[in-house]
């Protein structure tokens, strides 16, 4: 049985770091196998705009954090 948990946030903030966060590591991992799988150049940005995605999102943490 597959049970969906909607979680609601009351700061939109959290949410658009949680998508960041989400969606750089599916980055990463992606590019992380184009390169050792098919070794294709593709995946050197792909691993880059994950990272990148990383560190926005652990700005936009930390920004938040500091504004509480």
């Amino acid at each position: 049985m597959v049970r969906i948990v909607l979680v609601r946030y009351d700061d939109h903030v959290g949410l658009i770091v949680l998508l960041l966060r989400f969606i750089g590591s599916v980055c990463v991992f992606s590019g992380l196998y184009f390169l050792v799988e098919t070794r294709f150049a593709l995946g050197i940005p792909i691993f880059l705009l994950g990272l990148a995605l990383g560190v926005a999102a652990g700005f936009l943490n930390a920004a938040r954090e500091a504004g509480r």
